[in-house]
This record gives C-alpha cells, structure tokens and sequence, in this order.
C-alpha cells in the first residue's frame, strides 16, 4: 500500500506568525515544531478532495504536522501534511492507516479501498494542479 506522497514545490510556504512580540503565539500559528509547517498544504488538499465529493474535515494541528481526518470509513482513517522536513521545499502527506487491515470494533476491516481512493485522489489534485514536481510515493 502506499504510505507516503512526497514531492517539491514553492506553492506552500509556512505561514509567518502574526503574534507581536512578547505575547502569547497565535492560536493557528502555522509552525507546530521548530522548522515544520504546513497548513496551506492541508487547506489546499482538503478543497481539493471535497472539490472531488470526498469528504474532509477541516485541518487541525499535531506535533508531526497538518492532520486531516478523512470521515466515511468504517475506521479511522486521516493524512498529515508537513513540511520542513527533508530539503527546502520538501512536502510529505502520510495516509493512515498504512496497513491493509485495522481492528475496528473488534473485527478487522480492509483498509485497502480507502487507501487506494485517497491516495488516487490525492495525487491527481496535485498533479493537475501544476504546483508540484518530482512527485514519489513510498510504502
């Protein structure tokens, strides 16, 4: 299954932090650790994917990056946006679940047909957007 789109573009950069100096951050500052970003990818992935009729929830922030739940699956499923990582310009949008089957209400349930929705939705929008290069995908 794959896991991980990774690719390079000049379309997301990280969003400054507005807070003055000296107060309290930002509520939605885009920078979750020092150096990773990416919630202009996550906003522009999720319109991408509800453009397409595929349901997804507005992004909320995580340690390792944008996290996006992806609802309508008879499990969890969701993708991170991050970059920051890697070379500048680097991008990387991880799919959960990463295995073929997941315990959910104690029954395993094939994770295959979401993965392979997702992820084939995921990379159309970005190819067709013309905002990305050197696209490659690992497990």
């Amino acid at each position: 299954m794959r896991h991980t789109l990774t690719f390079f573009s000049d379309a997301f950069p990280m969003i400054p932090d507005p807070t003055p100096e000296g107060e309290e951050p930002w509520e939605d500052i885009d920078e979750v650790n020092p150096g990773l970003f990416g919630r202009r990818l996550a906003d522009f992935v999720v319109r991408g994917l509800c453009a397409a009729g595929i349901a997804a929830d507005e992004p909320g922030v995580e340690d390792y990056g944008w996290w996006v739940n992806l609802p309508g699956w008879g499990h969890r499923s969701f993708l991170v946006c991050t970059g920051g990582w890697g070379e500048p310009g680097q991008f990387h949008i991880t799919f959960y679940p990463a295995k073929p089957k997941v315990w959910c209400w104690w029954r395993f349930v094939d994770a295959r047909p979401c993965n392979e929705q997702m992820t084939q939705a995921v990379e159309k929008l970005m190819r067709e957007s013309g905002l990305v290069r050197d696209m490659t995908w690992s497990d």
